[in-house]
């Protein structure tokens, strides 16, 4: 009931978000949702004996998604590039202001800039996406083939799964919920594709094209991007379950009851999220 209840609750922020928040706005959103990632990741890293320095790790996170948004970059570098680069030399100096911590300053600052990576870098392409012809779409197409087939391969698991899919990893996974979350996942895109049109101008007043699904085959390509999607968004579920266990908890935080914490919840789309980008830049080549 938890579970439903919160995500009756953030469902439709997000679409809200998606749809409505001005472009600074949305990017501080998803700087926010990056850093309560970063921050559960940085929570993991204690169980390796490992101690991220957090205050550079969290701010360049925020920045870093920031950046993404910003245009008119300096000459011959980006905003982006300026936040790693600076990230880079502040955890070096602060590893040299922390003689006493050296015999473990390498695994500090490597967790340190994983947590930047990760959540940050995926989850923040979401505002280059955005920012694109028809981005709100894109985002809208990747939210529901992704929660649609967490979704399915929740109910299905549950009722007809058998075969383990990676026991070690994550138990109450099951091949049988995994197809099915591909499948229903394919289906959804396929749908979305196909009356890409009437939908995009009935929810955002713009005409989508060939251009970025190609008629006569939209539902086709459709399904093949949301099995495509899906398949590495599971993958990032899994991703995140070896580093838990791993850490020994089942959940990464506690704020979304129902679902554990930040990072459980967009685990999924930080994988699949840099994929849609690519595959939308290949798109437009």
């Amino acid at each position: 009931m938890k579970r439903i209840a919160t995500a009756l609750v953030l469902i439709p922020l997000a679409v809200l978000a998606v749809l409505r928040a001005q472009p600074l706005l949305f990017a501080a959103l998803v700087a926010v949702v990056a850093v309560a990632a970063a921050w559960e990741l940085y929570g993991l890293a204690k169980a390796f004996a490992v101690e991220p320095y957090r205050g550079v790790g969290l701010v360049a996170a925020f920045l870093l998604v920031i950046s993404l948004q910003l245009g008119g970059a300096p000459p011959g570098a980006s905003w982006p590039l300026l936040v790693v680069v600076a990230t880079v030399l502040a955890l070096l100096l602060r590893a040299l202001s922390a003689p006493a911590r050296m015999n473990r300053s390498l695994p500090d600052v490597a967790i340190t800039l994983f947590g930047l990576l990760y959540p940050a870098l995926f989850l923040g392409l979401l505002v280059p996406i955005r920012g694109r012809p028809a981005g709100p779409w894109w985002i809208l197409f990747l939210f529901i083939v992704v929660w649609g087939g967490d979704t399915a391969a929740y109910y299905v698991g549950r009722s007809l799964g058998k075969h383990r899919l990676a026991p070690r990893v994550s138990p109450k996974k099951t091949w049988e919920g995994a197809i099915a979350s591909a499948l229903f996942a394919g289906v959804l895109g396929a749908a979305m594709a196909h009356w890409a049109p009437a939908l995009s101008y009935a929810a955002f007043k713009l005409h989508i094209s060939g251009e970025y699904l190609l008629a006569p085959y939209a539902a086709g390509d459709g399904f093949l991007l949301a099995l495509l999607l899906n398949v590495v968004a599971q993958a990032g579920d899994l991703v995140e379950s070896v580093l838990k266990r791993g850490a020994g908890v089942k959940d990464s935080g506690t704020l979304l009851p129902g679902h554990g914490g930040v990072l459980d919840r967009v685990d999924a789309l930080l994988l699949a999220t840099p994929v849609l980008w690519y595959y939308l830049l290949y798109r437009s080549s």
